[in-house]
């Protein structure tokens, strides 16, 4: 990394701007991390490109990187933007000569450079590992909503080359389902600043229709005609909205997902699992307090894996959570037989195993009835029932991500809505086929299964001294006897 004691003077007389709509509210603020999102239309991708241009050219030797979730999409949508209509606004600068002067197809660049040195690199996120050895000053993440959180993480480690005065990742985006990581109700981008230069490190800016001059009536119009429900407040309206007939309405993440920190002390542990391969397959593993409430402290959220794989992980799972029993869906049995001969029987329980089937002899609508009362605040003002914030665990299933599918459960609940009848309306007796449900299968499972009966592993069986009553009459074998019965 080079280290600069102060940042060089911009150049001005580039005769260019002032720019106004949604590249004037970029131009306006100075925060590290940026969300421009907005309804689709509202100039949110001419924008950010325009805004790292001029940056580009006013700090000789500044670097960039423009980066979608894949390579292909980067060129197809974002690197027809700049090259046909974000460069022409340089026209006087000579900057389309000089960038477009060698015939190179755009899904075969790697880069633009600029003639004062200034360089933008192109990544699709597929390939995140390649920004280990990226020195850059602004990192342009284009529709954000594909990019998991981790990865949006690891992007910032790229921006060291300090020619910029600040060092920035600009997402933008149309909105998508409440729950995404970076929706308003998540909080991480914080909404309703009215004063751009108000210091923080993070904002969100909202584009509107009227940020884009260019814009026709007749495309606002096709917006505006689409059918009513959760697209059309996305694409026209700009809403960060879930579908219509959510089943988990209840779900809030600012209450039910927690810190690790703020897991309270945890008495044992058990584990619960959907089986996948060609769709993704589900484990999780819960905590429950002294309180009985359950945590979920560790996910594993993947597609194409084999069995052998899942039990791998389940035992090096085991080996940080000692938990005695899986429940797992009972349509695989001959899944959940490999998985007890692979992971042995829990010790002092010979006659069990640790994998067991799932009960569904009460339907599917009475396990999704356990989880909405366990997501539901008891009488002291609390769920029964948490997700810990970054518990996935064996590393993000990137090929789900490029599907735009779910990486792990939570991202599912926004999604998870009941089967619509002929009128349109929610069927509120079963959930929609169509619909990721793989980890909202898992809550299931474990919410019967913990709240059926009583499941806290077995106190050591009480000694009686040799003679004694107890001794004599085998108190100690019967109360153990006992014990398992009512396990």
């Amino acid at each position: 990394m080079v280290l600069r004691a102060e940042h060089p003077e911009p150049v001005e007389d580039l005769k260019i701007g002032p720019f106004y709509g949604a590249a004037g509210k970029l131009f306006s603020c100075t925060h590290p991390e940026v969300l421009l999102a907005g309804p689709s239309g509202t100039g949110k991708t001419m924008a950010v490109l325009t805004y790292a241009t001029v940056k580009l050219l006013q700090y000789p030797g500044a670097r960039a990187v423009f980066c979608r979730q894949t390579k292909a999409s980067l060129a197809q949508s974002i690197l027809k933007t700049f090259e046909l209509h974000v460069l022409p606004m340089f026209e006087r600068t000579g900057l389309m000569r000089a960038l477009l002067g060698r015939a190179i197809r755009r899904e075969n660049r790697t880069n633009y450079l600029f003639p004062n040195g200034s360089e933008v690199f192109l990544l699709g996120l597929e390939n995140v590992d390649r920004t280990f050895s990226m020195e850059a000053d602004l990192v342009c993440i284009f529709e954000v909503k594909e990019v998991g959180f981790e990865t949006y993480q690891l992007l910032a480690r790229c921006l060291r080359n300090n020619v910029l005065p600040v060092q920035q990742r600009i997402c933008d985006t149309n909105p998508g389902h409440e729950f995404l990581w970076m929706s308003p109700r998540m909080g991480y981008f914080p909404q309703g600043r009215r004063n751009l230069k108000e210091p923080g490190r993070r904002i969100h800016l909202l584009s509107r229709h009227t940020d884009n001059p260019s814009i026709t009536e007749a495309y606002i119009e096709e917006l505006r005609s689409l059918p009513h429900g959760a697209v059309r407040d996305r694409m026209y309206l700009g809403r960060w909205v879930s579908e219509e007939g959510m089943i988990l309405d209840m779900w809030d993440p600012a209450v039910h997902c927690i810190d690790k920190a703020d897991v309270p002390e945890i008495a044992w542990y058990f584990g619960s699992m959907d089986f996948g391969y060609a769709n993704p397959g589900c484990f999780a593993v819960w905590g429950v307090d002294k309180d009985d409430r359950m945590f979920e402290v560790a996910e594993v959220y993947r597609a194409g894996w084999q069995l052998d794989q899942w039990a791998e992980a389940i035992a090096e799972l085991r080996r940080e959570f000692p938990f005695w029993r899986v429940v797992a869906d009972s349509a695989e049995p001959r899944s959940i037989d490999f998985l007890n001969d692979f992971l042995g029987t829990p010790g002092g329980r010979e006659e069990e195993r640790i994998v067991t089937p799932s009960d569904k002899s009460k339907g599917v609508l009475h396990g999704l009835n356990q989880v909405r009362w366990a997501l539901t605040s008891d009488r002291g003002g609390r769920p029964r029932m948490f997700v810990v914030r970054d518990n996935v665990r064996c590393g993000r299933d990137e090929a789900l991500a490029r599907r735009a599918q779910p990486t792990c459960s939570v991202e599912e609940v926004g999604g998870y809505v009941f089967k619509k009848r002929q009128d349109g309306r929610p069927d509120k007796e079963e959930p929609d086929p169509a619909c990721p449900d793989h980890g909202m299968d898992a809550w299931r499972y474990a919410a019967v299964w913990k709240w059926r009966k009583d499941l806290t592993p077995q106190a050591k069986a009480k000694e009686y001294a040799h003679g004694t009553w107890g001794d004599v009459l085998g108190h100690k074998a019967k109360l153990t006897r006992a014990r398992k019965v009512g396990a």
